[in-house]
């Protein structure tokens, strides 16, 4: 139990797959610390206030930010989806909002527009390049017109996470300014090392870059917030201008 939200917390087992181990305490402070994170980074980058109540949590997995999310005033509904079965259905017992099983690889479950803000934590960061370019496109597609996107990413300062790189891989970063790192066969020990400049390149015909900070989540994270192009914007320019 988090005794400060008094929300059951998921049992060890589902802890210990979106974190460094099971640890109650990890899990409920890295939960807060991240969404303070996002709410912060989210009231900077929309201001003047305007109504983003629908939000849809990508990768939610147990809920470890969502539990925090779903307290804030501006959210009207929260819903969130993940590939593990089990961890959604845990959220599905014991959290407010609608939670929902995604498949692998695109599209959701969800009609064009459904949802004002997408919040993607932690999930880029273990994806290829072709993987994250083609869900950066369904998010789009799921998102209103002017909607924003909350992305996580790594640093490329973070590659001391991998000693395990290879110097050919820290000349692919540096030279591209992305590397994929496959670990094992756990998705969270992948790892997908990029610039903020990587980013728009690919995926500026689709979001205009609002705000970016380097380790804005929790100090370890890189943040940065996109909004949804208009068709008209989209179809005239092929990046997005510089983020302020």
């Amino acid at each position: 139990m988090d005794r400060l939200s008094l929300t059951p917390l998921p049992p060890p087992a589902l802890r210990a797959r979106v974190g460094l181990g099971s640890s109650r305490t990890e899990f409920i402070e890295v939960g807060r610390r991240a969404a303070a994170s996002i709410l912060g980074a989210f009231e900077e980058a929309t201001r003047p206030t305007g109504d983003y109540g629908r939000w849809l949590d990508f990768g939610c997995g147990c809920g470890r930010v969502a539990r925090y999310l779903i307290d804030s005033s501006r959210i009207r509904g929260m819903s969130g989806v993940d590939i593990d079965r089990p961890a959604v259905s845990w959220c599905r017992r014991h959290l407010l909002g609608d939670f929902g099983v995604s498949r692998p690889r695109p599209p959701l479950d969800f009609d064009g527009g459904a949802f004002d803000v997408v919040c993607a934590v932690s999930v880029f960061s273990h994806m290829r390049e072709s993987e994250q370019d083609a869900w950066v496109a369904e998010l789009c597609r799921v998102l209103r017109d002017g909607g924003i996107l909350i992305a996580t990413t790594l640093s490329p300062e973070l590659t001391w996470t991998r000693p395990d790189l290879t110097e050919a891989q820290h000349v692919v970063l540096r030279d591209t300014g992305f590397l994929y790192a496959p670990a094992s066969d756990r998705f969270n020990d992948n790892a997908a090392f990029q610039t903020i400049e990587s980013q728009r390149s690919r995926w500026g015909t689709l979001f205009a870059l609002e705000w970016s900070r380097p380790f804005g989540l929790a100090d370890y994270m890189d943040l940065s917030i996109w909004r949804k192009r208009s068709p008209t914007a989209a179809s005239a320019s092929s990046l997005p201008a510089a983020a302020g």
